[in-house]
């Protein structure tokens, strides 16, 4: 007995608990900010923290779509509410045990919730999303993608804290139109708006996007669903994507309907118009900044590219990216430019322009005449940037001797041809590239997802853009993304890009040739390209410029046909790739040799 007790008199004193002498409030703190396994691992620190961080409130939940539906519900019955964020991936297999936690929801308190349903886009049938979801009377931001959302309970009366919605791939019942319009029209909160790509089916009655706080909308579509904005006294920037199928007058009433926004991006293509509108019953007296996807070879994108800016006396930047599909040849149309540019005989166009940025031409003769009109209107240009294609109509070198030789209405104008690698950038004054962020603000950003760096351009003028210039960014593209959007960020993000994830549906084959011939002086990394067809047969073929990425560490192919590579010396393989993975790939004649 006596030898037990010296040996316990030998044992080494405990190390005192640095965490339990902190404050509360401050434990809560640094538990909240961890992730959540790490934040489940603190459970095997002592038997003190067995239960710790059950009664921490404000936790952020993130989950992966490996995450099974029973640990999800397991976490949220013993988080203690409010939950501050919860974010979720699920795949089809955990979609029916989803069910379990999203019934506890909101009992939680959520107050920002992310939601992804990991199904194929454009599927008719998603799942669909459990109604308990309208009782989260909390949520301050809601983004879902990839589900169908139910009717609402009659006695929902909206999200009185909600200043964030993005709805993305989502599937409405019949007159969901009218019931999302109540629901954006309840919260009166909300900032930011952001609807792409949302189906009703057998609905084409109009509602409206109503909210007297909203600030940025974002609208993309496959099809008309019907929606229309409404008044927006408050509206600073608005994004108007794809709507095929729309009519004229319809069109007309949605960008009258952002005449408050200072910041316009809008895609001109409008090639299922047989009479494009001419004009607008108002102006465009806020607008400053105007992004325009646009084929100035086409009537009815030239058409509308010139109607806005006759309705947009104080613009001061304009931004221009020539979308130029082989496939719509026939539907060129030589000398549209110039007769446009002759019937404005007015001087009072563009009397504010400063800045222009025009990439992706072929200097085509419209393009060649585009410039030479803003040239010669614009009286307070000071910067007017080109970038041309390297496979254009006309040589480059030819090109900017002759852009050399037009008339400017401003004596400040400079005409600054960018060449492959450079990346413009307006910084006032008609200065040059902004300089290059510090090593942490690159940090930041490599750890940001995609549509996060872009968000930056938005905290201040300084950092409009100020992503530009960020050396090796991961761009992931998982949800559905617009070709043209695609090739903006692209041409916009400084080389190299250390890795690209794609999945690109079947309606967006044809168009992603124009940022496929982008990768490789973008001096890409990691490529990883799913290309969703339906059919076997619909496999598209791949661009031969993927043979230039001479900088490529791992290539993954899925679903698309393999070109034949360029005969030697041009093609020596990739020296430095250490990963290829081909699923799915359909060879050419010989192909396997060849591989």
């Amino acid at each position: 007995m006596q030898c037990v007790e010296a040996k316990r008199r030998r044992l080494p004193a405990a190390e005192p608990d640095y965490l339990a002498a902190l404050p509360p409030e401050i434990v809560d703190d640094i538990i909240s900010r961890l992730d959540i396994r790490d934040v489940v691992r603190t459970s095997a620190l002592s038997h003190a923290w067995r239960r710790r961080w059950h009664s921490v409130r404000g936790l952020n939940l993130r989950f992966k779509s490996t995450a099974p539906a029973a640990a999800i519900a397991s976490v949220l019955k013993r988080s203690a509410a409010p939950i501050r964020k919860l974010r979720v991936r699920i795949r089809r297999r955990w979609i029916r045990g989803a069910v379990r936690w999203l019934r506890l929801l909101p009992r939680k308190r959520v107050r920002s919730l992310d939601i992804d349903f990991k199904v194929k886009f454009g599927v008719d049938e998603k799942p669909s999303l459990e109604p308990t979801i309208f009782s989260c009377v909390d949520l301050t931001s809601l983004s879902l993608t990839s589900c169908a959302v139910p009717r609402p309970p009659p006695s929902f009366a909206g999200f009185p804290r909600l200043t964030k919605l993005f709805l993305s791939d989502i599937t409405l019942p019949r007159r969901g139109g009218r019931q999302l319009e109540a629901m954006i029209a309840a919260s009166p909160l909300l900032v930011d708006l952001s609807l792409s790509y949302v189906r009703i089916p057998l609905w084409k009655k109009r509602w409206f996007v109503r909210g007297p706080n909203l600030q940025f909308l974002r609208i993309c579509t496959y099809d008309d669903n019907g929606c229309m904005i409404g008044e927006l006294p408050q509206l600073e920037e608005a994004v108007i994507e794809s709507i095929p199928g729309i009519r004229t007058e319809d069109l007309c009433k949605i960008l009258e309907g952002v005449t408050h926004a200072t910041t316009l991006e809008f895609d001109t293509h409008l090639d299922w118009f047989e009479n494009p509108p001419e004009g607008f019953s108002v102006k465009f007296l806020n607008l400053r900044s105007l992004h325009l996807y646009a084929s100035l070879d086409e009537m009815p994108s030239t058409s509308l590219v010139f109607s806005i800016l006759r309705y947009a006396p104080n613009l001061e930047e304009l931004e221009v990216e020539v979308d130029r599909d082989s496939d719509r040849q026939d539907l060129i149309d030589t000398g549209i430019v110039e007769g446009f540019a002759n019937a404005q005989t007015s001087d009072g166009i563009l009397p504010k322009l400063r800045d222009v940025l025009l990439h992706g031409i072929y200097c085509s003769s419209n393009e060649m005449w585009f410039i030479k009109f803003v040239l010669s209107k614009a009286r307070s240009l000071e910067l007017f940037c080109v970038n041309a294609c390297p496979h254009g109509i006309m040589s480059y070198a030819e090109a900017c001797i002759e852009m050399a030789k037009y008339k400017r209405a401003s004596p400040l104008a400079r005409l600054r041809p960018i060449t492959e690698g450079q990346t413009p950038a307006f910084t006032g004054g008609g200065a040059g590239l902004p300089r290059r962020p510090p090593a942490g603000d690159r940090r930041r950003h490599h750890r940001l997802d995609i549509r996060d760096v872009i968000r930056t351009s938005a905290l201040s003028h300084a950092w409009r853009r100020r992503w530009h210039s960020i050396r090796g960014l991961d761009l992931d593209f998982q949800s559905p993304i617009p070709p043209a959007a695609i090739s903006s960020v692209l041409k916009r993000s400084a080389a190299p890009i250390r890795s690209l994830r794609l999945r690109i549906p079947s309606r967006s084959f044809r168009r992603a040739v124009g940022w496929l011939r982008l990768l490789p002086r973008e001096r890409v990394q990691s490529l990883d390209l799913h290309f969703a067809v339906k059919f076997p047969h619909d496999k598209p073929n791949l661009d031969a410029s993927i043979f230039s990425c001479k900088e490529l560490t791992t290539l993954c192919l899925y679903s698309c046909i393999f070109p034949p590579p360029p005969q030697p010396p041009s093609f020596v393989g990739f020296p430095k790739l250490t990963k290829l993975s081909l699923m799915e790939i359909e060879l050419p004649p010989r192909g396997e040799r060849r591989l």
